[in-house]
């Protein structure tokens, strides 16, 4: 599967109903602990820029359909290039991914998967993220991957599993409107 990314209208939108309560609850109603949701929010707005791009999807694969692909400038002014959000919404299909222009260059992945679409427990790169005793939100660390070091190609594609989501962080200095 290829994704290629182009520049779009240049606007960015992330919308919940409510923090707390109903079935759009960023927070447990009982514990006030982060429902899932909540870590897709705050990676989202830690790492998508305001600057948005179009994205094409080509897939060989049936299930191609099922894969969904955003990109946005990287929200860094220090760390310049390109945010993409991957989410696999197939029960079976595991996807791999080539990125366009950017298979070669080391990224940034936070992929997040959970042991069921209804567990309370998210995982981010394998580690389950949990509140301290005191209540402080867990560090959000990504997962360095530099093809360019790699000996085969493995690397180069990002694999992303059902049921699961990943924000991939390209670093560019050269990336185009960003």
């Amino acid at each position: 599967m290829t994704i290629g990314i182009w520049l779009s209208n240049n606007h960015q939108t992330f919308c919940r109903q409510t923090l707390i309560g109903g079935n759009y609850g960023l927070l447990n109603t009982t514990t006030y602990e982060p429902n899932p949701d909540y870590y897709a929010l705050l990676l989202w707005q830690r790492l998508m820029g305001s600057n948005v791009f179009n994205v094409q999807v080509h897939s060989d694969q049936e299930q191609g359909g099922l894969l969904r692909a955003y990109a946005h400038c990287n929200n860094s002014a220090k760390d310049p290039g390109l945010t993409i959000l991957l989410i696999n919404l197939s029960n079976e299909t595991e996807f791999l991914v080539n990125v366009t222009d950017y298979g070669y260059r080391k990224r940034t992945e936070y992929v997040m998967t959970s042991t069921s679409l209804h567990s309370q427990t998210v995982f981010l790169n394998g580690a389950a993220l949990k509140t301290s005793a005191n209540g402080d939100i867990p560090e959000l660390i990504g997962k360095v991957v530099d093809p360019s070091n790699e000996q085969g190609t493995e690397e180069r594609e990002i694999t992303l599993k059902p049921h699961t989501y990943g924000f991939f962080t390209f670093v560019a200095p050269d990336a185009q409107h960003c």
